[in-house]
């Protein structure tokens, strides 16, 4: 592409404005890149490395999945005139550490692994003919994550950039990730700014708030009352359970509770606490439960309700002598029977896909492996869709997850047509190569604005519509959800904005993200004043 690189091929990679006016500010520059999923934040790297290649430099690029690796590696293919040779491909899985200590010495010019590769190879790695590291789904580099070590060890030895689509709406986590990487520059572009504009498919967001009918309000009422009891007895313990109330009480609230008497218990170890841990671990199964049964459905509600009864915790058995416990599990058990789905949010998916997917696909987002079984199951009886499950990999024996190689192979028949409807956990959100869709389904909120970023960018990338529905139960969880992914996402944008703005008027960027992380380590309030 005339004034980037010779390597690119032109026919394959659009001149997009803003993305050419990224590549122009972080040419020198430590940079931290923040586009909405579905811009093309790889072809801005493209651009940046095949720009490298014009004098000669070496690009090692990093993604945090295998099948993410894979994706650059064949973009990278796709739109330059690089070729195999030019490019090598380092994991576990295909070479011993032996071999990928020559693949490392080799003639390739651009090197693709996994942070975790990267950091088991650091000491074989050439890092002297090494000019960029390109730091994919950035935001992860935080805590104990292979990238932090990997920015310690290589800093101040060749550029840096990162790429996310939502870095956190924490401050302290955007100045975290930026500081260890000794970021100096921030480009930021959101869907609405002049030179985005012309290039974004329109997308339709709609909230959709379903009703509780009368099975739902009871069993509500049922977990509540059976919430109040062990909350009541919790606060003769703990001054933190006093004044809850069972029908606003949430697990982060009780998970919060349950964590403070595990400290207390390691300096005291009183026989009393051990009973209120007990207690807190009851009231937190009760209120899971509750939450299932307002925000999943019956089918997700009943199965947990079955693992309850194999379960022989002493916090279970609290549970089980509780008469509102026993006629939970038989309603539960007769609406399951009953032929008729009372679910509101699958009657609503099932009526959003019959009205709105035409020929194209769709992508349906659960936050549990059951509710993504239960889906795919119950959309298999719709004429004209064909669902197929996707869901992350699992240790456990009874969890039916997924190996990368499924994965890949239902995202091989979701991109060929063969299925048209997507059912996925988190799994979805992002470290896969799945295909633009023209609707995506929030079976429930999420709180995180860096998933809620993620599963809509997931829809109207290469179409002139995309749509968003998202699905809550009144008056549950799903609202706390919805609203605090809205607040974290406005917090995200305006943190990263006044970030990039000091980082601006700074004589000396990377001296000004040493001394915030010195901060940051010293005292959260610091942060508050910046």
């Amino acid at each position: 592409m005339s004034g980037i690189s010779s390597y690119i091929d032109p026919d394959t990679l659009e001149k997009r404005e803003y993305q050419v006016n990224i590549f122009e500010n972080i040419k020198e520059k430590d940079s931290l890149v923040v586009l909405p999923t579905g811009l093309g934040k790889t072809i801005i790297a493209v651009f940046l490395i095949c720009w490298k290649l014009e004098s000669g430099k070496k690009t090692l690029m990093m993604a945090p999945t295998r099948p993410l690796c894979k994706q650059h590696l064949d973009f990278l293919l796709d739109s330059t005139s690089l070729n195999e040779n030019d490019i090598e491909l380092l994991t576990g899985e295909l070479y011993s550490p032996e071999e990928r200590k020559e693949i490392w010495e080799g003639d390739a010019k651009i090197f693709l692994a996994t942070p975790q590769t990267v950091n088991n190879d650091l000491h074989e790695i050439p890092i002297g003919s090494i000019d960029l590291m390109v730091f994919d789904e950035v935001h992860r580099a935080t805590g104990d994550y292979a990238y932090v070590e990997i920015g310690k060890a290589c800093k101040e030895k060749m550029q840096f950039l990162g790429l996310t689509a939502s870095p956190g709406s924490s401050l302290d986590k955007l100045v975290e990730v930026c500081a260890n990487l000794e970021i100096e520059n921030i480009e930021v572009r959101k869907e609405t700014d002049d030179d985005v504009e012309p290039y974004v498919s329109e997308k339709i967001m709609e909230w959709t708030e379903l009703e509780k009918n009368e099975e739902l309000v009871v069993m509500e009422e049922w977990s509540n009352s059976l919430l109040e009891e062990f909350i009541e007895e919790l606060s003769d313990y703990t001054k933190q359970a006093r004044n809850l109330k069972a029908e606003e009480i949430g697990k982060s609230v009780l998970i919060d509770i349950q964590e403070d008497l595990q400290e207390r218990i390691k300096k005291e170890n009183k026989g009393y606490l051990f009973h209120a841990l007990s207690l807190t671990s009851a009231s937190i199964k009760i209120s899971h439960l509750k939450e299932l049964i307002l925000t999943q459905g019956i089918d997700a509600a009943h199965r947990y309700y079955l693992n309850l009864l194999d379960d022989e915790s002493r916090a279970t058995k609290y549970i089980k002598k509780r008469e509102e416990f026993d006629r939970l599990g038989e309603k539960l058990m007769d609406l399951k029977a009953m032929p008729v789905e009372i679910n509101p949010k699958l009657n609503e998916t099932k009526k959003i896909l019959r009205e709105e997917l035409e020929d194209g696909n769709a992508m349906v987002f659960a936050q549990y492996r059951d509710t993504v079984e239960y889906l795919v199951k119950e959309l298999e009886r719709m004429e004209d869709i064909f669902p197929s499950r996707l869901v992350g990999q699992s240790d456990r024996e009874a969890d039916h997850g997924m190996s990368q190689d499924e994965q890949g192979k239902v995202l091989e028949s979701f991109r060929d047509g063969e299925t048209n409807v997507l059912v996925s956990t988190s799994i979805g959100e992002e470290g896969l190569d799945i295909p633009s869709t023209e609707l995506v389904i929030f079976y429930e909120p999420v709180p995180s604005a860096i998933r809620s970023i993620q599963r809509k960018g997931r829809t109207g990338r290469n179409s002139n519509l995309g749509k968003v529905h998202v699905l809550l139960t009144e008056d549950s969880k799903d609202e706390a959800f919805y609203w605090k992914s809205r607040h974290e996402e406005k917090k995200m944008y305006d943190h990263v904005y006044e970030l990039k703005k000091e980082l601006e008027n700074s004589e000396n960027p990377k001296s000004m993200m040493r001394s915030l992380k010195t901060r940051l380590k010293v005292s959260q309030s610091d942060l508050e004043d910046f």
